[in-house]
């Protein structure tokens, strides 16, 4: 058995899907019901359009296997959204030159533990669902 890839389906997972939307269909068109008709050849050409047939590695080559495609698509995503972010010291002090500061006594204020008194009084300021207020 193939293993899913993150959030996906296996191999076998997609066929059993497909042999149950198959069974399906076949047993609304038995019943000769026109609505059945119409909303399994509506879905099966709205499923052909979002399906993706067929895709080129990046050495060119066709893939046609679905695994093959999946795969593929998160390779090109990962290599897409790669992050080139390197840090400027310069660049960020440049940036930040003309933003108001905090004290260092008031930072370390800030960046410490909540107190069940700072919690208390947040809680209390809530009315009914909203969000607290300043």
């Amino acid at each position: 058995m193939k293993q899913a890839g993150k959030g996906g389906y296996t191999d076998q997972e997609i066929y059993r899907l497909k042999k149950i939307v198959q069974k399906l269909k076949q047993e609304m068109l038995h019943d000769e019901d026109s609505e059945a008709i119409f909303f399994f050849g509506l879905e099966k050409k709205n499923g052909q359009s979002r399906f993706i047939h067929a895709l080129r590695s990046d050495k060119g080559q066709l893939l046609t296997e679905a695994g093959e495609i999946r795969r593929r698509a998160v390779q090109f995503y990962a290599q897409l959204y790669h992050s080139e972010y390197t840090e400027d010291e310069g660049a960020f002090n440049s940036s930040c030159s003309g933003l108001p500061r905090v004290s260092e006594e008031t930072n370390k204020e800030l960046e410490g533990p909540l107190t069940s008194e700072e919690v208390f009084a947040v809680l209390q300021s809530m009315k009914g669902e909203e969000g607290p207020r300043d």
